[in-house]
C-alpha cells in the first residue's frame, strides 16, 4: 500500500495482550482455516449399526416369533407403558386402559399388525356415578400373546431386588436409549397418548411411574 500510495498514515495501536499465568509468555490466538464436514455422511454408518434387532418372543415349548422394531412398536411400547399392563404373565394377559373407544381400536389395529392376535374392547362404567347414570370412564383393550406378556414384564416393568410382594413399576426398555431418535420419537408419542387429555402435557398421564416420565424426559 506504501509503494503505491494507498497508504495515508499509520500510527500506533494499543490493546491488551493475554499472558500466562505462569511464565508470562504473551498469548495470542493464531489464525486458522476453518473446515467443516458433513457429519449425517459420517453418522449414516453408525446409525445403521444401532438399528436395532427384531423383538424376539419366546413362547414355550420351543417356538419362536420375531416382531420388526419399527416406529409401530416404538409408539406400541410407549402407550404400554403409559397406560397399559400385563395382568397374567402365565397367560399371557395383556391389558389397555384408553381414554377413548378412537384410542382403544387405533390399537387394537395395531396388536393385531404386530403381533397378530385378537383383541376385546369393551366399555368400563364409572362405579363412583349412579348406575342410571351409565356413564363410560374409560375403555378397556385386551388380548393373549404369552410371550409378549413374558418379554413386557422382564423389560417394561422395575422389579425391585430383595423385595417381595407386588410393588413395581413400569419403564422403558434399557436398549431403547440405543435406538435412533425416529424410535426416540415414538415412543414419546405413545407415551404421551397414554390417558392424557392434552397430549402436550406428560403431567396429564395417570396410570404410570415418575421413573418412567423421567426416562420420557431424557429421551
Amino acid at each position: 500500500l506504501k509503494k503505491q500510495g494507498f497508504l495515508e498514515k499509520t500510527e500506533d495501536y494499543v490493546h491488551s495482550v493475554g499472558h500466562c499465568q505462569r511464565c508470562g509468555t504473551i498469548t495470542e490466538p493464531a489464525l486458522s482455516k476453518q473446515w467443516f464436514v458433513k457429519a449425517k455422511v459420517l453418522a449414516k454408518p453408525a446409525i445403521d449399526e444401532i438399528e436395532p434387532s427384531d423383538l424376539e418372543l419366546e413362547i414355550p415349548p420351543g417356538y419362536k416369533k420375531k416382531v420388526k422394531w419399527n416406529e409401530d412398536l416404538a409408539e406400541w411400547i410407549g402407550y404400554f407403558i403409559g397406560d397399559g399392563s400385563v395382568t397374567n404373565v402365565d397367560k399371557g394377559d395383556i391389558c389397555f386402559s384408553c381414554a377413548s373407544k378412537e384410542e382403544a381400536e387405533k390399537y387394537a389395529e395395531l396388536s393385531k399388525r404386530l403381533f397378530g392376535v385378537n383383541t376385546h374392547i369393551y366399555p368400563r362404567r364409572n362405579y363412583r356415578k349412579p348406575k342410571e347414570d351409565n356413564h363410560i370412564s374409560y375403555w378397556d383393550l385386551e388380548f393373549k400373546d404369552r410371550g409378549l406378556a413374558k418379554w413386557l414384564s422382564k423389560n417394561c416393568y422395575h422389579h425391585r431386588k430383595g423385595k417381595t410382594g407386588r410393588y413395581r413399576f413400569k419403564i422403558f426398555p434399557y436398549e431403547a436409549i440405543y435406538h435412533p431418535l425416529r424410535l426416540l420419537e415414538k415412543y414419546i408419542a405413545g407415551f404421551r397418548e397414554a390417558d392424557s387429555a392434552n397430549s402436550k402435557n406428560l403431567c396429564g398421564i395417570g396410570s404410570t411411574s415418575r421413573y418412567a416420565i423421567g426416562q420420557a424426559y431424557c429421551m
